[in-house]
């Protein structure tokens, strides 16, 4: 699984790299906000960021609210990690899309278990879009033709008749 790391401290940075590559996982590495989003808008994605509170470009909270206000799929699991850790620090951070919130220094168990848990979230994320698009599938299909149902025909002709009256073509 890949994992985001994105802090402006390379000290950390390395650290956090050292630790995950330890447990197998691939890292990608972001030394400000502006990276670390541009690396979560590319397909293949990292689906877990670990994102430091104060970074250049966009600080953590405001990066967890632009993906989340991306809503995309795969599902991205946020873990703010910050030496910051007044409980309204906690739910400030909790309130703008983060999954979890780690204080710095970071003991390697709690973060091993947070991970687990957010690899848990992730994979279940994954199994719901699978199922949801079988189903999708099965509900505009027959079982036995999987030919179109007549549900799935009549949606069809809808959408292409506005699109044609909206185009003023014919369909077809």
């Amino acid at each position: 699984m890949r994992i985001l790391i994105a802090d402006d401290s390379l000290l950390s940075r390395r650290l956090l790299e050292e630790t995950l590559r330890s447990w197998s996982f691939e890292v990608v590495s972001a030394s400000n906000g502006t990276d670390a989003l541009s690396i979560l808008s590319e397909a293949g994605a990292p689906t877990i960021a670990i994102l430091d509170w104060m970074m250049p470009g966009y600080t953590g909270p405001e990066l967890c609210r632009l993906i989340r206000e991306q809503n995309s799929e795969p599902y991205t699991y946020i873990i703010l990690l910050t030496s910051r850790n007044d409980k309204e620090d906690v739910v400030a951070g909790m309130d703008s899309g983060a999954d979890d919130y780690l204080t710095k220094p970071f003991d390697r168990h709690e973060l091993k278990v947070r991970l687990r848990a957010g690899t848990r979230i992730v994979e279940l994320q994954e199994q719901l879009v699978t199922t949801r698009e079988a189903m999708r599938e099965q509900a505009t299909r027959d079982y036995l033709t999987q030919v179109w149902n007549r549900s799935a025909i009549v949606e069809n002709l809808r959408r292409e008749l506005a699109r044609s009256r909206r185009d003023g073509t014919p369909v077809g």
